[in-house]
């Protein structure tokens, strides 16, 4: 009984495993970098998750100081019981404990940003997550990554024209991650699929 209680553990928690053992080259598709995308209709950001409660307010539930005004941009996890969340100003990605979509007590800070050299702002702007939990952040040096436990697997560089924003998984099998960049869209397939 034993042995088949181990494995049957092991297999339940084994995608969640995966997501926090892999590294960015191997989320990177072979010879896939950014590109210049035409969708065939005008670029709409991602719409609003159901169950996510609008926080563009003072930052209370993230116990962010003196926020009012600037941008907060969440996202949930697949099981609904978290809501990550950036503020542009601040170097943190921070997580919130929800129970049924709603924010049960106040945010915690999750994972540090990679700023800039002398920066402190981070400039985070959307955060949308994969099948297995892995988190990107659109932020001022690039997209970066982070696995479920909140570490860094890396940062995908830049597009020609600059870091990308409004960030949305696209494609038949959402592996194809698109971005704006001033009038733009750029699109990088990755090895991953995106969560909807």
């Amino acid at each position: 009984m034993r042995p088949f209680l181990i494995a049957t553990i092991t297999l339940s928690v084994s995608q969640f495993v995966r997501a926090q053992d892999l590294p960015l080259r191997d989320i990177l598709a072979d010879g896939q970098g950014w590109a210049a995308i035409s969708i065939g209709a005008p670029f709409e950001p991602r719409p609003k998750q159901r169950g996510i409660p609008d926080i563009r307010f003072d930052g209370s539930v993230f116990g962010w100081d003196g926020a009012k005004g600037s941008r907060v941009e969440t996202a949930k996890s697949h099981d609904g019981a978290t809501l990550f969340a950036v503020n542009g100003t601040d170097p943190w990605l921070y997580a919130v404990p929800c129970a049924d979509g709603i924010p049960t007590k106040t945010g915690s800070k999750y994972a540090p940003l990679r700023l800039p050299r002398g920066e402190t702002k981070s400039g985070a702007g959307t955060i949308v997550l994969d099948t297995v939990g892995r988190i990107y952040v659109a932020t001022t040096v690039g997209i970066q990554v982070f696995d479920p436990t909140g570490r860094l697997c890396g940062v995908l560089h830049p597009t020609p024209d600059g870091p990308p924003d409004d960030l949305v998984w696209a494609g038949k099998d959402k592996s194809l991650l698109t971005g704006r960049v001033g009038g733009k869209t750029y699109g990088r397939v990755l090895n991953v699929e995106g969560a909807p």
